[in-house]
């Protein structure tokens, strides 16, 4: 921290952070306003929308399994497991036992989602206060002596407060922002991540020489485990924990003491992230990198998306010298398209329009200012620790090859990117011009930020929730039409919609007894709608019922070739999703013709 001038009484300099910090204190309250909606109706509700997401009702399940006793794995409970992290679902499961008595429920979740995205803005404040001090002008900012910053003379040491209100900007940037807050709208992971890796980061820079010392090293490797085990791009946070020290080793030279100390901590960190695969491959084999396709690992697997993603779904192979320009061309595309994701994250209000223009011209502006900061540090290679640049070196590595295009994976670098467009912004002004400026730039991109916030809040909870009710609706619907007699059988779609159906058929009275039943990976969804409906008709149960969700309009024409049956809808929802049940043709009047 900087010295404070004689001219600043130390009452009002206390009466600042106090203010600083009620100003927080607000900010940190601003995602718990997902919670809460008015409906159709306009009357107020709570958010309990599951939407069709397979991650969602798998952190969901799994949670349930966990307080049932049946482990990480849903493989007893629902016949198949998913390759998705343990970590949010036990907090899921801690979190229901303390205010649910161990009823997990969507509301819950969400609630607990807000209160992850609060803490995470007061993380965020802390963390981007200390990176602005440590690239501010004339501060080594708790680096080792060094990596001793350049000062310059024509940029003098900051005023005490100006990166405490620069910071708190950042803050409320980042607790307004929709693509964060998408993952309080939704039963996300990424509430949980970005606190985790937030956390992370924050204490690798609170001891920028942490690699040096096992203690040190042992915690900083605990928070990288736990956002491994909460989201699969934890990976990164784990593998820079393992190469910065590792580097240290081989590149340092020191005496045979500090050379044991090192060789001390590489060796914990890599038994921590050893101890933890070994778990997974014990309790969730389908969850661990040694998973064979046998147990999990193949289609459902995050190595196996990943390398789906850069070889354009296995069409192209890197055996083949002659799919190479087609393997450079197809993954430069995938790069750009996800620049663009990441530009789109600094203008949340760009959330349902693709077409405004400049929008994304602010966007990108962001966007090249930020990698400008990092790319200038990077070669200067004297202000950020090692340890933030090789976690955003592997993060771009990680998202901009990624199959996936969303804007919220970008949201726990948003913070670390608005502080190096402030570092940007100051390295090309005066430092007064810059921190004016910069701070009148953030608060229009506050103000945009809480216009979006105010004006699609409850229109956009309105919209999932509505597709969460129908969802509910189509089983409770199954439900109401099966004979008790004998468990009717459900086809779905395929896996995904597995978990979907089986969340909800488990909330419902009597749905237990529902059998699901999904095609295998070599079978089509009509060959085994067929094969189901000759099973029912070789059995003479008629108890099949299709749940089809974002409904296919093939599905009546494909019935149309059997003589015997007839599809019956029994509840539609505009198209978001549709129940037939598959009954015997009744007879008509006329001899030679059906009824439906």
């Amino acid at each position: 921290m900087f010295p404070m001038p004689h001219c600043v009484p130390h009452s009002s300099f206390r009466l600042s952070n106090l203010i600083r910090y009620g100003v927080l204190f607000l900010l940190a309250l601003v995602p718990l306003t997902t919670i809460y909606f008015k409906n159709d109706r306009q009357e107020w509700t709570g958010n309990h929308a599951l939407m069709a997401a397979p991650d969602e009702f798998s952190y969901m399940l799994t949670a349930e399994s966990l307080l049932h006793g049946h482990g990480i794995s849903t493989q007893k409970t629902l016949g198949l497991d998913t390759f998705y992290p343990p970590g949010y679902p036990i907090l899921l499961a801690l979190w229901s036992l303390i205010v649910q008595h161990g009823n997990v429920t969507p509301f819950a979740a969400h609630v607990f989602n807000a209160l992850l995205l609060s803490a995470a803005t007061i993380v965020v404040y802390f963390f981007a206060k200390r990176l602005l001090l440590l690239l501010a002008p004339g501060s080594a900012g708790g680096l080792p002596r060094n990596h001793q910053p350049l000062a310059s003379p024509d940029k003098p040491p900051a005023e005490p407060g100006a990166n405490e209100w620069l910071a708190i900007l950042i803050a409320s940037i980042f607790a307004t922002n929709w693509h964060v807050l998408e993952g309080a709208f939704f039963v996300f992971s990424e509430p949980a991540f970005t606190l985790a890796t937030c956390a992370w980061l924050a204490l690798t820079l609170r001891w920028p020489n942490w690699h040096l010392h096992p203690h040190q090293a042992l915690l900083v490797a605990l928070l990288a485990i736990a956002s491994w085990s909460i989201r699969g791009a934890g990976i990164v946070c784990i593998a820079v924990t393992l190469l910065v020290p590792l580097f240290a080793l081989l590149f340092v030279r020191s005496g045979p003491f500090h050379l044991f100390r090192r060789f001390a901590v590489v060796a914990i960190i890599l038994f921590v992230a050893v101890a933890y695969q070994l778990a997974l491959a014990h309790y969730s084999p389908g969850k661990s990198l040694f998973a064979s396709a046998a147990q999990g690992g193949g289609a459902n697997s995050y190595p196996h998306q990943f390398l789906r993603g850069i070889t354009a779904r296995g069409h192209l192979q890197f055996s083949r010298l002659t799919d190479w320009p087609d393997l450079l061309a197809h993954n430069a595309q995938l790069t750009i398209s996800h620049l663009d994701d990441f530009a789109r994250s600094f203008t949340p209000w760009l959330h349902d329009s693709y077409d405004a223009f400049p929008c994304y011209l602010v966007g990108r502006i962001f966007a090249l200012l930020a990698l400008t900061g990092f790319v200038r540090h990077l070669l200067l290679r004297h202000k950020l620790t090692p340890t933030l640049n090789l976690f955003l070196i592997l993060y771009f590595a990680l998202y901009l090859l990624w199959p996936f295009n969303m804007p919220r994976f970008w949201a726990p670098i948003l913070p670390i990117m608005l502080v190096l467009i402030a570092d940007t912004v100051g390295y090309f002004c005066t430092l007064a011009f810059a921190r004016r400026y910069y701070a009148t730039l953030l608060a229009l991109l506050l103000a945009l930020n809480a216009s979006v916030l105010f004006v699609q809040l409850g229109d956009y909870q309105r919209r999932i929730n509505n597709v969460s009710d129908a969802l509910a609706t189509a089983v409770a619907t199954v439900v109401k039409h099966s004979d008790s007699s004998s468990p009717p059988i459900v086809a779905v779609a395929g896996d995904s919609e597995r978990f979907v159906f089986a969340w909800y058929l488990s909330q419902i009275p009597g749905g237990q007894n529902v059998v699901l039943l999904s095609p295998s990976p070599v079978e089509s969804i009509e060959n085994f709608l067929i094969r189901m409906t000759e099973k029912i008709q070789e059995e003479n149960t008629g108890q099949l019922f299709i749940i089809s969700y974002f409904t296919e309009t093939y599905y009546p024409r494909l019935f149309s070739q059997f003589a015997n049956v007839q599809l019956h809808p029994l509840f539609q929802r505009e198209r978001i999703t549709t129940v037939w049940q598959v009954l015997p043709h009744e007879p008509s009047a006329e001899p030679g013709t059906n009824v439906p």
